[in-house]
């Protein structure tokens, strides 16, 4: 019996085939459309007027070749039929129509021109000429038939050749030496001896029975000859054609179709081989084992807050279910310090920071957000705070001088620590005994602490660090985020003993075409609605994009 998970597995490999045809169906029209317009145009402009001569053969089989029974003949009719085909296109045949009619071609182009076609049950031959040519195409169709002709008769004939040859040189003797006797026998004159007349006669008449046995030996040979020999009739002459071949173009048009929907589907799915960036978050977090705990759609907003300031905005919701889903993961022992991270630049951690951050101010809870990324480091322009002093300072200032490098971030219920000045050596500082000290007297003024840290790929900071919070969330990019480098991110955390507690998919298409939009609306009604919140209507005839654009930092 199929077990749950394979029927999982089985529905998403399913939905990942479905919308991915979907999402590259331009493609496969374009190539479709491409490919007929390509070999319409090809057949149309390349076409030259090619007319088709056709002559019909009957083979007379011998009348001695015949075998007993009733199956027999047939047979032999049918090999010898198909014999007579295979042999109107064999070189001697061709050279000698070429001789004769003085073509300047090769032999294997007048073979390619000519088409021999038996016809089933019949002791009928169908010999088809085409050649650009109408007046030729006739000629050479009943030259191949007139070469052929005189080839079979001449194989035909040398088996008798010899017995008759030698019979015919026999006959002629005995006709001159029949000459010979009766000129002596009519020079004789009255008065010569009887006895020389009757012997001359006794001769003639030996020499005319000899001939007479002979005669009728090379007429047998003559007759056992013509029942032997299998002859060809041309019964329908091939005469000029008027009107050329007609054109294949729906069949080329249709062949160009199928051609461009075949080099389409090869394209997509060498394109799908070989790219190895997320485009299946929810195949991703089934092989890693992790929950997707918030998704956050496209939107193009100067103002990387916008939970403060957009809050009713769907992306602002989107936050707020991410800080509901971290709620929900432990109830009884809710995490209080989060690291987010990235496997790689450019997937937009640190605005998932702020605006992680700000959600869980608005739940009325104090709020540390710390920016661990001491190489670019970006939270100070975007909550446009100073970053002079900051997290770099603690580690040789004293204990109460976290007090100043706590900065408001211009929202309630929120303190920012900036990186402060960039430090030589980030990665051993993430792993002092200083660092923990650091966020443990930033927790002590706080409910949660959000620290921003940089990505796993680039630099082993947040691997250093992860181990020392309660969990980490990884903030992924589909369709730019690799596979591998999630699959290598989620490795090194488990094997540092770090927390990872799910997945954050930044940044997805909206615009109703692919994955993207599909698993967001899907997300966005599951997870943002309740069964008494009422859901937006759809205005099918037009479709207003807002908020279109990218989350990055």
């Amino acid at each position: 019996m199929p077990t749950e998970k394979s029927t999982q597995e089985h529905v998403i490999d399913l939905r990942r085939y479905l919308l991915l045809f979907r999402r590259w169906m331009w493609l496969l029209v374009a190539s479709v459309v491409l490919g007929a317009a390509s070999s319409f145009a090809v057949t149309q402009w390349t076409h030259v007027p090619v007319y088709r001569a056709s002559t019909t053969l009957l083979v007379n089989e011998a009348p001695g070749a015949r075998r007993s029974g009733y199956y027999a003949p047939m047979v032999s009719s049918g090999r010898l039929v198909t014999t007579y085909a295979r042999l109107m296109v064999t070189r001697p045949v061709l050279e000698a129509v070429i001789a004769q009619m003085g073509l300047e071609m090769e032999v294997e182009l007048l073979r390619a021109m000519v088409r021999v076609q038996p016809v089933l049950d019949a002791q009928l031959i169908n010999i088809l000429v085409t050649d650009p040519d109408s007046a030729r195409v006739a000629r050479i169709a009943n030259g191949i038939v007139a070469a052929f002709i005189r080839q079979n008769e001449v194989h035909q004939t040398s088996r008798y050749a010899a017995p008759k040859g030698a019979l015919a040189v026999q006959l002629e003797r005995l006709k001159e030496q029949i000459d010979e006797q009766e000129a002596k026998l009519s020079a004789l004159s009255d008065s010569s001896r009887n006895g020389q007349r009757a012997q001359l006669e006794n001769s003639v008449a030996e020499y005319r029975r000899t001939y007479a046995g002979i005669l009728q030996t090379y007429e047998q040979v003559r007759v056992t000859e013509a029942q032997s020999i299998s002859n060809v009739i041309q019964i329908e002459p091939a005469v000029p054609p008027r009107i050329p071949i007609p054109l294949k173009t729906e069949r080329n048009t249709v062949l160009g179709a199928l051609g461009g929907l075949l080099v389409g589907l090869v394209g997509i799915f060498l394109r799908e081989a070989l790219d190895d960036t997320l485009s299946d978050p929810d195949m991703v977090a089934y092989d890693l084992g992790l929950p997707i705990l918030g998704v956050v759609a496209h939107y193009d907003v100067s103002d990387s807050n916008i939970v403060t300031t957009n809050p009713r905005s769907p992306i602002a919701e989107a936050f707020r279910t991410l800080r509901t889903q971290i709620n929900f993961l432990d109830v009884d022992h809710p995490p209080r310090s989060l690291l987010v991270t990235s496997p790689e630049l450019g997937e937009g951690k640190s605005t998932i920071a702020v605006n992680l951050a700000a959600a869980l101010a608005q739940s009325g809870r104090s709020v540390a957000l710390v920016d661990a990324d001491m190489r670019r480091p970006t939270l100070h322009k975007k909550l446009s705070i100073p970053n002079g002093d900051g997290l770099s300072s603690l580690f040789t200032e004293p204990q109460d001088h976290i007090n100043g490098a706590l900065k408001e971030a211009g929202f309630p219920n929120c303190l920012v620590l900036p990186s402060g000045s960039l430090p030589p050596n980030p990665s051993e500082l993430m792993g002092s005994q200083k660092m923990l000290d650091i966020l443990d007297r930033v927790k002590e003024r706080t409910d949660m602490l959000v620290i921003d840290t940089p990505p796993t790929m680039a630099v082993s900071d947040a691997l250093v660090l992860a181990p020392r919070v309660d969990g980490v969330l990884l903030v992924v990019k589909p369709s730019t985020t690799t596979q591998k480098a999630l699959k290598q991110t989620v490795e090194h955390m488990q094997r540092v003993g770090a927390k990872v507690l799910g997945i954050v998919l930044n940044d997805l298409s909206t615009n109703g075409k692919g994955y993207d939009y599909y698993y967001y609306q899907g997300y966005y009604y599951r997870d943002y609605y309740s069964s008494d919140t009422p859901k937006p209507r759809k205005r099918f005839w037009k479709r207003k994009r807002k908020n279109v654009g990218t989350l990055e930092g």
